[in-house]
């Protein structure tokens, strides 16, 4: 491979080279902290999963149902 070849894929290599821990990070930090905060903000239940979820398809539409009322209890 030449040098002008090269010097044409080292930007996209760097890229790719930076962005290999950053998806880590978002794999393993930011997913986590996401799964918590939607269960923050669902209601709690007795069955498999241990809480509803936020999302709820009814009457032909899309409803999302948040439970603020562990954070009201904080404030």
């Amino acid at each position: 491979m030449s040098v002008a070849g090269l010097k044409r894929w080292l930007p996209g290599l760097r890229a790719t080279v930076i962005g290999i821990p950053y998806l880590w990070l978002l794999l393993f930090f930011a997913v986590p902290f996401l799964i918590v905060l939607m269960i923050s903000f669902s209601l709690s239940r007795v069955g498999s999963p241990p809480y509803t979820w936020l999302l709820q398809y009814a009457d032909g539409g899309f409803s999302l149902k948040l439970n603020l009322e562990n954070y009201l209890a904080l404030f």
